[in-house]
């Protein structure tokens, strides 16, 4: 009998640089929540009994303490949810409170890398087309976009600190363009640790 075992996409990767911290994010679940026409208000209620969040608006990202719940609100419609979990049921872990939205587990098929440091902005505005300076996306802020061809969103944490995703198929070129990126703002240096 075998037995299968879950891995990072990128093998745990983490890895400093001068200015700059690249790790890939683990031990997060992510669900997509489709918003229903008529249960918009409904919901709202939902997420604030189960987790104190209300929807935020489109491009902006709330989050609570319950599990590290990260709602990230994309388009009118359309929600991402992040939170602590590293099993493989987390629909039915979250879903149970929520019963206004249709909701598809999303975990397997994303990468999830986080960039921080005080060249991260220099880093992504090398290759990704969107206006990263502080007042047009300050922290709190989320969106898609492009990085060297690829589909990707970015999460805006803090000042100088992003998380990153990618579909898992992009994973190792997604990988790629940020750290040649990277060490071209870094002068190819790498840190300590």
């Amino acid at each position: 009998m075998y037995e299968l075992t879950a891995e990072p996409i990128l093998a745990n990767y983490s890895r400093s640089f001068v200015g700059v911290e690249l790790y890939e994010i683990i031990g997060r679940s992510m669900l997509s929540m489709a918003i229903r026409n008529d249960g918009k208000d409904d919901l709202a209620q939902q997420l604030n009994r189960a987790y104190g969040l209300a929807l935020p608006e489109v491009g902006r990202w709330l989050s609570s303490e319950p599990e590290n719940t990260q709602l990230l609100r994309l388009q009118g419609d359309l929600c991402f949810v992040l939170f602590d979990y590293s099993g493989d049921r987390a629909l039915e872990k979250f879903a149970p409170r929520i019963s206004d939205a249709c909701l598809s587990d999303q975990s397997d098929s994303w990468v999830m890398l986080s960039l921080s440091g005080e060249k991260s902005r220099e880093v992504l505005e090398r290759i990704c087309p969107i206006d990263l300076h502080p007042t047009a996306f300050p922290p709190g802020s989320v969106t898609r976009t492009v990085m060297e061809h690829i589909g990707a969103m970015i999460v805006c944490e803090a000042e100088d600190q992003y998380t990153l995703m990618a579909l898992r198929s992009y994973a190792a070129s997604f990988l790629h363009a940020l750290e040649v990126s990277i060490k071209n703002v870094s002068g190819n240096k790498e840190g300590q640790g």
